[in-house]
């Protein structure tokens, strides 16, 4: 019974707790109110308050939808961690959302046609340029114009080849379900090559092709394992990756 006892005990105390927050090598642990004053529009053209976002663990990233590299392999990554928390039974507790930072070209109608032709079905957001502006500078993402790199492929849509793009910060932020952010990082995507979508794989311009197959050229980078690791934190519980 000693032994039972003794050996009963190991094993809880030996038993994983919950997650510890994310790396100080990826991001910035922090806690900060989202303003209740931030609005934008989604893709039905509803306004959609950050305050509805308050009660469930958010996953939260800048966009464009004419991306060629970070969008779609955001997107698989993004695909790739729902489906780990579906297979956990979370997938009602966390919630990932897109909004873009090309509200110019992305507009509602936009954003349902990308989530077509990408297979997502999060919520994604877009705005007026003051909306989206106001977004930026809370989360302190960064938004330009510049020519459009070599190998740059057709649009999914309208089938012309850029000469310019909208270039933006990477990465993603997590918000608790008290609506604060709670955590931020502007890696890259490191995504496994066999998890991207037939779909999501046409969007790939050269650069993107370039980074799917070698992260490290786009400097840190941040995996499926990483942002569930963080979700888990949020949630107390850790989240299986397979």
């Amino acid at each position: 019974m000693t032994i039972v006892a003794a050996g009963a005990l190991l094993t809880a105390c030996s038993s994983p707790g919950p997650p510890g927050p994310p790396s100080a090598s990826l991001g910035i642990v922090q806690r900060r109110p989202v303003p209740t004053s931030l609005h934008l529009v989604t893709a039905g053209g509803a306004p959609f308050a950050f305050s509805q976002l308050r009660g469930s663990v958010v996953v939260l990233a800048p966009f464009v939808t004419a991306g060629q590299a970070v969008a779609p392999l955001t997107a698989a990554n993004f695909l790739s961690a729902e489906h780990a928390l579906a297979r956990a039974g979370l997938a009602r507790r966390v919630r990932v959302v897109e909004y873009s930072v090309d509200p110019t070209v992305d507009t509602p109608a936009r954003l349902r046609a990308y989530a077509a032709r990408a297979g997502v079905g999060w919520t994604l957001l877009t705005g007026s340029a003051a909306e989206v502006a106001a977004v930026n500078r809370f989360f302190y993402v960064y938004a330009g114009t510049a020519r459009a790199p070599a190998g740059a492929i057709p649009d999914w849509q309208t089938g012309t080849v850029p000469t310019t793009v909208v270039t933006h910060s990477a990465g993603y932020f997590l918000l608790g379900p008290g609506g604060d952010e709670r955590f931020a990082t502007a890696a890259s995507p490191a995504v496994t090559p066999s998890s991207v979508p037939a779909r999501l794989r046409t969007m790939l311009g050269v650069d993107g092709l370039q980074e799917l197959n070698d992260p490290s050229v786009v400097g840190p980078t941040w995996t499926v394992a990483d942002l569930l690791a963080g979700v888990g934190w949020l949630l107390g519980r850790s989240v299986p990756t397979g």
